[in-house]
């Protein structure tokens, strides 16, 4: 039975509390008649990242130290945003790292956020549920989650030596020499480091080197630490080195490429080339990339194939597509001339990618040595062939099956797609279930995304620093420091503005209504109207010169013959059109106003072109630093599911803009803002009041964090409604650019943007959880654990309810501590669940308590959740006592 309860706040100390082991704790349940440990796994963690890379990739040190707290982790110092190298005399490795962080830290969305220098404030990004290159795992972190009921933690070791070569920048001749010497060398390094901080904190953690020490440690209260190896490249020499000297008891042979073992997963473009960059080392042609097969089993696929190349000093390294026979032999075009649905007849359709390649014969004799040395063996990262093969290895072993784990990802649906091979196919899934193993959730579940708003075109808009209003006066009506007034072209007076607008639009002559936002007279907006001349299908509309001013929503004649004033691109920052009713036009007599794309010329140049996908959104039009205007209009407002409250915000950059220049020592870049509208009870979309001008401040969202946006990349942001807002009352967005460096020269556009409402993600995992349970196992507690990889659950956003301040949560008669809120260094900086996502490792009993307490599940499915998380330890240890053929089907 789930047992509940909220505690008072506590008060913070200046010192961080001493930390003894908590008391041991039997619970009342047994598990097929034998006694249970109570606690939950996590199975797949990187407590020493930093030393992997060579120390080159995640910044920041897991701290240890003999005083430790569960309420209070200590702050990041400031690192180079775009190198994370503080000083190097070698431009080579700066330019390498200013090209491969900002390339790393979009696999997560996350561009790195504003470091004023060496010796200046905190990281003001940090934590963040999406930053993977910054360290999430200190010891006050792992204290959390052990007083939240963590009993198990497997510590894993990883690099990848394609990442740490292109970070200390590549050598002539060759770009990438790959060396074994490496993964042993990065391996030993990390699991010397976990090892000094299991020393340090040897009061309450202690390193398991079989299931008897971690059944000892545990029973002591303390938590056991399973070391594991995530590499690319070792031995069965290689491992027996470690388990010799550390203890090593976990083992997954295929990583993030293509290796002597088998086939990874096929995931991501930067891993294909990385395959390609690694081959010869494990006997293949040079270059040689991922075989994939077409299936409709999986939604992802590789891109064309990429090759490294040379370019002239510092860079050494730049991407290049392959030639097209070399791809096409790849079959790496996406599609197949088959059968689609239903009764047509053949036809071309869109079908995902997965690896051909099964495990080698060197790979099936590593497993099976594996299987010798009672380790514990994980699929994770291996590819659907290959996970087959090391299943019939199982089965086929002595005394088998020999039980296996999937560690870290998801699993798949039993019908229809999913998103890529890291997903455990269902059935690979029910095998190593029904074989007695367990798996480990990760966060890669569908958010069921519903759209709300989404406009693309090629591109929608662009920005550049020739069309903002870059004279911002002070008080003295003088520019302030760091600003330069406009010159150029840019401040010319606007003579001719051409306006085409296509689609369902109805026949006739109607009234067009264009604001100018930014644009003012007499400090009011200003608004032009003309006559537009429409067919069926499109209208069009030239001013030239421009018509009157108006102000307000008043109207006696399209053009009243009134003088003209002059006004400048400078000061336009947007515009927005929309048709109106006049006494010189009329709407639609069908009452229909469905445009699907629109396109405005200034004095014979393209300005911003739009276009709707798949109806009910229009762009308003724009450039500069007001950017982008995206509205519904109030005629089409589909309806959503209003218990969902997180929006997010994608935007995708233009595959022909230049990049988004980032923050580093010596500047701040550039930042993209964005602001979501509500539509008002009078039923209008409102502009925003202001415009941003020295950051996100406000109502306004930071999408870059003044991180480097390379071209081709999207970025997402969410944003947690107002309990009494529903997400049908969205009807815009606005988009604002805010260049930091008044020397800098931008010129960015964006190809598409878009508004979705998605699930509470933590009550997603928890649903995927319980369907889990049921569905593969069958209803077995403790199967499932955590699988976090290197930051909680990553990537993690948001949730929409705040997370208990203080809370303590139990089952089986166990019971965690009181724990209090987490802070930054004691102080009143919070990290909380609703405002950064999963953050810091220790927020997984944030989790926890937020899963037992939450009214948007059943309370029978949150109960069975958290009964099953509190015996995953006791289901990970079975799993390793039966490796042992003495142990199998006998009691633990």
């Amino acid at each position: 039975m789930l047992v509940v309860g909220l505690a008072a706040m506590a008060g913070c100390s200046s010192a961080p509390p001493e930390a003894p082991p908590l008391p041991p704790c039997t619970p009342t349940v047994t598990i097929d008649g034998a006694p249970a440990l109570w606690g939950f796994a996590d199975l797949h963690t990187h407590p020493g990242i930093e030393e992997a890379f060579e120390g080159q990739l995640v910044w920041g040190r897991a701290q240890s130290s003999a005083r430790v707290s569960a309420t209070s982790i200590p702050s990041l110092p400031p690192c180079p945003v775009e190198t994370h190298v503080v000083r190097t005399g070698s431009p080579i490795e700066r330019t390498a790292h200013s090209q491969i962080l900002p390339l790393l830290n979009l696999q997560s969305d996350f561009p790195h956020p504003p470091i004023a220098g060496e010796g200046g404030p905190p990281i003001e990004g940090w934590p963040n549920g999406s930053d993977v290159l910054h360290q999430q795992m200190p010891v006050n972190a792992i204290r959390r989650a052990y007083e939240g009921g963590l009993r198990v933690l497997f510590a894993s070791v990883t690099d990848s030596q394609v990442l740490t070569q292109l970070l200390a920048g590549p050598a002539f001749p060759e770009v990438i020499v790959p060396n074994r010497a490496r993964e042993r060398d990065s391996a030993t390094r990390q699991l010397e480091r976990i090892e000094s901080i299991v020393d340090e904190q040897s009061d309450w953690m202690e390193i398991a080197r079989s299931p008897e020490d971690a059944r000892r440690i545990i029973g002591e209260g303390k938590l056991a630490v399973v070391l594991s190896l995530e590499m690319d490249a070792l031995t069965i020499e290689d491992v027996d080195a470690l388990i010799d000297r550390f203890g090593v008891a976990h083992v997954i042979p295929i990583h993030l490429i293509d290796n002597d073992h088998g086939g990874t997963a096929a995931n991501g473009d930067i891993f294909n080339s990385a395959t390609a960059l690694m081959s010869t080392m494990f006997g293949r042609p040079a270059l040689s990339f991922i075989e994939v097969e077409h299936t409709s089993r999986y939604t992802s696929r590789l891109g064309w194939p990429q090759l490294p190349g040379t370019m002239s000093p510092p860079l050494l390294f730049a991407l290049g597509s392959v030639p097209l026979p070399w791809a096409d032999a790849l079959q790496y075009d996406n599609q197949c001339f088959c059968t689609g649905a239903g009764p047509s007849a053949l036809g071309y359709r869109l079908l995902g990618h997965q690896n051909r390649m099964g495990l080698t014969e060197v790979g099936r004799t590593f497993v099976q040595q594996l299987f010798e040395r009672r380790l514990i063996v994980d699929v994770s990262h291996m590819g659907v062939a290959a996970t087959a093969d090391a299943i019939a290895l199982a089965e086929a072993a002595p005394g088998g099956p020999y039980p296996l784990i999937a560690s870290h990802g998801g699993i798949a649906p039993d019908d229809g797609p999913t998103s890529s091979e890291r997903d455990l196919a269902a059935d690979q899934a029910r095998w190593i279930a029904q074989a007695g193993g367990v798996v480990g959730l990760g966060s890669g579940g569908a958010l069921a995304p519903e759209t709300v708003l989404a406009v693309r075109g090629g591109p929608i808009a662009t920005f550049t620093t020739s069309t903002r209003t870059a004279c911002i006066a002070d008080g003295d009506a003088t520019c302030a420091s760091g600003w330069t007034t406009v010159s150029g072209a840019s401040a010319d007076p606007i003579t001719r503005v051409e306006v085409v607008v296509e689609g369902a639009v109805g026949g006739g002559s109607h009234v067009l209504e264009m604001q100018l936002a930014g644009a003012t007279l007499d400090d009011a907006p200003v608004i032009v109207r003309a006559e537009m001349t429409c067919t069926s299908s499109s209208c069009s509309a030239t001013l030239d010169p421009l018509p009157a001013v108006l102000e307000g929503d008043t109207i006696t004649e399209c053009a009243d013959g009134s003088s003209t004033p002059t006004f400048t691109r400078a000061q336009i920052e947007r515009v927005s059109i929309r048709l109106v009713g006049a006494s010189c036009g009329a709407l639609p007599a069908d009452g229909t106003w469905a445009p699907t794309r629109a396109t405005i010329s200034i004095d014979g140049a393209p300005w911003a072109v739009a276009e709707r996908e798949n109806g009910g959104v229009l762009a308003q039009l724009g450039s500069a630093r007001g950017g982008l205007d995206l509205f519904r209009s109030g005629d089409d407002t589909p309806s959503f599911d209003d218990t969902r409250k997180i929006v997010r915000i994608g935007v995708i950059a233009s595959p022909g803009s230049s990049s988004l220049l980032g923050a580093a020592l010596d500047r701040y870049g550039s930042e993209l803002c964005a602001r979501p509208r509500l539509r008002a009870n009078d039923g209008t979309c409102a502009a925003p009041t202001t415009i941003p001008t020295s950051g996100c401040e406000g109502e306004w969202i930071s999408m870059s964090f003044r991180g480097t946006w390379s071209a081709g990349n999207r970025f997402d942001r969410f944003v947690t409604l107002p309990d009494d807002v529903a997400p049908s009352a969205l009807c815009g967005l606005d988009l604002a650019l805010v260049t930091h460096d008044a020397s800098a020269s931008v010129s960015f556009s964006i190809d598409e943007a878009r508004i979705e409402v998605v699930q509470d993600p933590i009550v997603a995992w928890a649903e995927d959880y319980a369907g889990l349970m049921d569905r593969i196992f069958e209803g077995r507690r403790g199967a499932i654990g955590f699988g976090t990889d290197m930051n909680g659950l990553a990537p993690q956003f948001p949730i929409t309810r705040r997370s208990p301040s203080t809370f303590e949560y139990g089952a089986h008669g166990c019971s965690t501590p009181s724990i209090g809120p987490l802070t930054i260094d004691g102080g009143p900086r919070t990290v909380r669940l609703d405002e950064r996502g999963l953050a810091s490792y220790g927020q997984l009993a944030d989790v926890i308590a937020t899963i037992a307490q939450s009214d948007d599940l059943p309370e029978a499915q949150r109960t069975a959740v958290v009964d099953s998380l509190m015996l995953s330890a006791e289901g990970v240890l079975r799993v390793w006592e039966r490796t042992d053929p003495a142990r199998r089907g006998g009691t633990p």
